[in-house]
């Protein structure tokens, strides 16, 4: 049987190199594709895609082990699409690896939702039902006050200043995160062929009214959309959706901004506007790939913009989906496979208006499949 625990996976420019130990008769397939080895444990693939999901299987007289990952690059802008992920599963064992996050202690694991334990190294073993759905997350949080962020400092400064005008110690204003979503799905599980699929993503205000932190503005409050995550809400700041036809180079994008308004000492309406969308686009489009970019701001007073960025990337049932952005207002991003059934990729919650702008600590993601 092959060992997981020496599987080795290292990229050299564009192309990947993966080892292994374990029985010698050993059939390797990449997407599908019988690989042809020549030493008995080893294999360098030919020049890849940047980030485009990757499968290998091992299969040998006793197991069969799945490997996923993606190539990645030094330059891009994205945190997680500069370092490597890889999953490793065999029957109900899977292996976790991601590439090290500077500055930082430990890192928490979840799955589903549970806490399982820390671990100081950027490795994961544990154990699942192969034969069930399994959601690992793998959280971080960065104090800022290290030198992995600009302007350490001010930040640090103006998070404790906030803390304190708002008399609680949120301690996540004082750190930078970072999440990891493993989705494995049972391996027997049909795959049907996808010929179209939603991205959605929204941002939205969880509160009614939201009190304006300049208190030396006309706009004393904010309408917020009173509600909490669900991809059906027609209540938000802002909706993207990037729709992708099987075959087609280019994608479709629906944008939508929904309207501001403020309000006065009295709580009487104020003011009220729309948000430009011109600012929400998409780049580098393939068949199996797109960027999403995202900045809208506030049409009635001068503040900074919801920012956030999302790179896609597909191939057959494999899914790489990256993302980063500030840590307000409330984040979502949903998945439509053509069933009209919506996966939560991603949430993450508001730490305030205060926390709208560069260069205060941002929230980096990266979902990925093993199908």
């Amino acid at each position: 049987m092959i060992d997981i625990n020496h599987i080795q996976i290292k990229q050299s420019g564009e192309t990947v190199c993966l080892t292994w130990e374990g029985t010698s008769n050993v059939r390797l397939f990449l997407n599908g594709i019988p690989c042809f080895i020549q030493n008995s444990n080893s294999y360098q693939t030919e020049t890849l895609p940047l980030f485009e999901p990757l499968s290998f299987e091992l299969i040998d007289s006793d197991s069969k082990t799945r490997i996923v990952t993606a190539l990645v690059s030094s330059t891009d802008d994205l945190f997680w699409n500069r370092k490597m992920t890889v999953l490793i599963q065999q029957n109900h064992v899977v292996r976790l690896l991601w590439g090290e996050i500077p500055e930082v202690s430990h890192y928490t694991i979840f799955q589903d939702g549970h806490r399982l334990g820390q671990t100081t190294i950027p490795e994961w073993q544990g154990t699942i039902d192969p034969e069930q759905f399994t959601r690992f997350e793998i959280r971080v949080l960065r104090p800022i006050s290290r030198k992995s962020m600009p302007f350490a400092r001010i930040i640090e400064t103006f998070a404790r200043v906030t803390n304190q005008i708002k008399q609680e110690q949120d301690r996540e204003r004082e750190f930078e995160q970072f999440v990891l979503y493993f989705s494995l799905y049972p391996l027997s599980a049909s795959h049907t062929k996808i010929s179209s699929y939603r991205l959605r993503v929204l941002t939205f205000i969880a509160p009614p009214i939201l009190m304006n932190p300049n208190p030396f503005s006309p706009h004393r409050y904010f309408e917020g959309d009173a509600r909490q995550y669900s991809p059906f809400s027609k209540e938000y700041r802002t909706f993207t959706e990037v729709l992708t036809c099987s075959g087609e180079t280019t994608h479709q994008l629906s944008k939508q901004a929904n309207p501001t308004r403020s309000f006065d000492a009295r709580h009487q309406l104020y003011r009220e506007d729309v948000a430009s969308t011109q600012r929400v686009y998409l780049s580098h489009q393939s068949p199996t790939r797109y960027t999403l970019h995202h900045s809208v701001g506030n049409p009635l007073v001068v503040s900074p913009n919801i920012d956030y960025e999302i790179t896609v990337t597909h191939r057959s049932n494999l899914w790489r989906i990256a993302g980063t952005h500030l840590q307000s207002p409330h984040h979502e991003v949903y998945l439509d496979e053509g069933d009209d059934c919506f996966e939560t990729i991603h949430q993450a919650h508001d730490l305030g208006l205060s926390f709208l702008g560069d260069p205060l600590p941002s929230c980096h993601w990266l979902h990925v499949t093993n199908q």
